[in-house]
């Protein structure tokens, strides 16, 4: 039995195919047969951990941390003040 990753066919079909126990996640090795993943430049990840290639998580809380997004907001504000 084989998994065809449909979200990794814009890369040769030999790239884009595993065996079943092997689709895991990169990071954390979690079995994905049966759970939704992510592709990322040639690897496969968990939601989890692909979320946290875009945004860190809080190490008190372990919730996705907002404070970069604070930021992000800020910064775009004075840059349209300054245009």
């Amino acid at each position: 039995m084989a998994v065809v990753a449909s979200k990794a066919t814009s890369e040769a079909a030999s790239k884009s195919t595993w065996h079943a126990a092997c689709f895991k996640c990169c990071t954390c090795q979690q079995l994905l047969v049966d759970l939704c993943y992510c592709y990322k430049a040639g690897n496969v990840y968990c939601e989890r951990h692909y979320a946290e290639l875009i945004q860190p998580r809080c190490r008190a809380c372990d919730e996705v941390s907002s404070y970069y997004v604070i930021i992000i907001i800020i910064i775009t504000i004075l840059l349209m003040h300054l245009a």
